[in-house]
């Protein structure tokens, strides 16, 4: 983003603030940074006072099955990985404890997932020699059981293997390969998973195409690549460092423990990153943590860090009996409606950020049936909120006051918006965005509301856009070849249909990455931006990638 001159200091921070969001870091590395906060756990305040009565009682877990098949005959595929991961905007945020849920198949094929948090979920399942299946935008409601859940794996793909080990040589046993395409989208991307076998060995089936790998295991700090299928079986192997660990409890000042607490752990630069939520006694045990200096903030039902805990870590050491110092803090909660009916929407995410101490805070479950919400460990600042629903347009900029005690009775009512249909010319999958034509203070959460519909056209070019607001816009089409086309968008109270947008060529730039001593760099993202004259206003926005 570039500084306006005819934009006013409080807007840029409005849009600072949105780019801290959409970069999902929280990070407070001593910089100014933003802070994250309030994503807690709603229930199990044992230990502690209760604070306040929120309007919204703790999430119950779901439980979901079906079965992975053979599309050749319908037979079951025995030992079938299936992986259910968060695909809502609020994981871009980074404040999510949930990690993608894996269960595997039985002789028969079926599977079965317990204690899963409701929300919206990207469901797929992989298997040695057959091609991975996927499942988008599978809702699943509190308390839900679920069956049903079915996917069928074709026959094809190229096999992708290669060996897990650690800086010794050694094999890592059950170290977790997670793979997704790389895609525009930022979110509804499946993770398709493979595990280490005693040798350290893995295998999976892919499609050609763009990939990135991450794996994991708890021993040891994360490694990513990023790699391409073409027409070819192709070996990935995947060295790991040493992961540190720390062990310790959140309590108040006061010394009490504080039960569900969710704990952030930051290094700086982004190094041994995790998130985890304490036990019903404040206890914690963070792994794969890097060496270097550890921040550790904590959030819970009426507290929250004030300041973070730093933790010296060496390399693999593993520290116990840190304390993690809460102090009190405060909740928002109230009801999201719909704005025509009144009636409360469920399975909305909400949160509130501050452009004045770069505090985010995101509630840890998505509204209930009645649209009931809660976020904790607020502490006091303005802030102004934010909600993102699936059947719903996001609203965004309505303001609350955090003082000196909680806000209740918050009412946030959301539109429905319109539906944009169309196509791109010639057809073939491209990244679909709605882009303002302008951005000023009057129509800065307008252009905001409409940045954060995106979508994907499928194979023939066919695309689909729900909930967008009213106004006038470019529809943006890009294609990961470089290809793109836009076209004028005039959106007001009724459905469009017959939408085209034409995708033309674009230049291309090719180069190496070097370090001083000529070695190639792997794993640099490079962008180029075109040159604006000095004296013309500008901002520039790249959500998921659908940008210039």
């Amino acid at each position: 983003m570039r500084k306006s001159r005819i934009v006013a200091v409080g807007v840029l921070l409005v849009l600072i603030a949105i780019a801290l969001l959409w970069k999902l870091r929280g990070r407070d590395d001593g910089d100014g940074a933003a802070e994250v906060a309030g994503s807690a756990a709603q229930g199990g305040t044992a230990g502690v006072a209760a604070h306040a009565k929120g309007s919204r009682a703790p999430a119950t877990p779901a439980t979901l099955s079906g079965r992975v098949t053979r599309k050749a005959d319908g037979s079951g595929v025995e030992g079938a990985v299936v992986a259910l991961a968060r695909s809502e905007l609020d994981t871009m945020f980074g404040t999510t404890e949930s990690p993608t849920l894996t269960a595997t198949t039985t002789a028969q094929g079926t599977w079965t997932a317990t204690n899963v948090p409701p929300g919206r979920y990207s469901i797929a399942a992989t298997a040695k020699g057959l091609l991975p299946a996927s499942l988008d935008k599978v809702m699943v409601a509190e308390g839900e059981s679920k069956t049903g859940i079915d996917l069928a794996l074709d026959a094809g793909g190229q096999r992708v293997s290669g060996t897990i080990t650690d800086v010794g040589g050694g094999p890592v046993p059950g170290a977790r390969i997670s793979v997704s395409k790389e895609s525009a989208s930022p979110f509804d991307k499946s993770e398709l998973i493979a595990m280490a076998g005693p040798d350290g060995k893995y295998e999976i089936t892919l499609a050609d195409g763009d990939f990135e790998a991450n794996v994991s295991h708890e021993d040891y700090t994360h490694a990513s690549r990023n790699f391409s299928v073409a027409g070819q079986p192709l070996t990935v192997d995947f060295v790991l460092s040493p992961g540190g660990s720390i062990r310790g409890v959140v309590v108040t000042r006061e010394g009490t423990p504080l039960a569900g607490a969710l704990v952030l752990a930051e290094g700086k630069r982004g190094h041994g990153e995790a998130t985890i939520r304490a036990d019903d006694k404040g206890e914690f045990t963070l792994h794969s943590l890097g060496s270097g200096a550890i921040s550790l903030k904590a959030a819970g039902r009426g507290y929250a860090s004030q300041q973070p805990t730093i933790v010296e870590l060496g390399i693999g050491e593993q520290i116990d009996g840190v304390r993690v110092i809460v102090d009190r803090a405060f909740s928002i909660s109230g009801t999201v409606v719909d704005a025509g009916s009144k009636k409360g929407i469920p399975g909305v995410r909400l949160g509130a950020f501050s452009t004045g101490t770069s505090q985010v805070a995101v509630a840890p479950d998505p509204s209930d049936a009645d649209g009931a919400f809660e976020i904790v460990g607020v502490r006091p600042a303005s802030y102004m909120m934010f909600a993102i629903g699936d059947s719903t347009m996001p609203e965004i900029g309505k303001t609350v006051e955090v003082l000196d005690k909680d806000i209740t009775d918050l009412v946030i009512e959301m539109g429905i918006g319109v539906t944009v249909s169309g196509r791109v010319e010639p057809g073939t999958v491209a990244a679909i965005s709605v882009e303002p034509t302008q951005v000023g203070i009057a129509t800065i959460f307008e252009a905001l509301k409409a940045m954060l519909v995106l979508g994907e056209s499928d194979a023939t070019g066919a695309f689909v856009l729900h909930h967008v607001p009213p106004g006038s816009f470019k529809l943006r089409g890009k294609v990961t070849d470089g290809r793109t086309g836009m076209t004028p968008l005039l959106v007001g109270t009724t459905d469009m249909t017959g939408v085209v947008v034409k995708l033309e060529a674009r230049g291309s730039i090719v180069g190496r990455v070097v370090d001083t001593n000529n070695a190639p760099v792997a794993r640099v993202h490079v962008s180029a931006s075109a040159k604006l004259d000095k004296d013309k206003a500008s901002f520039q926005f790249d959500m998921g990638g659908n940008g210039n």
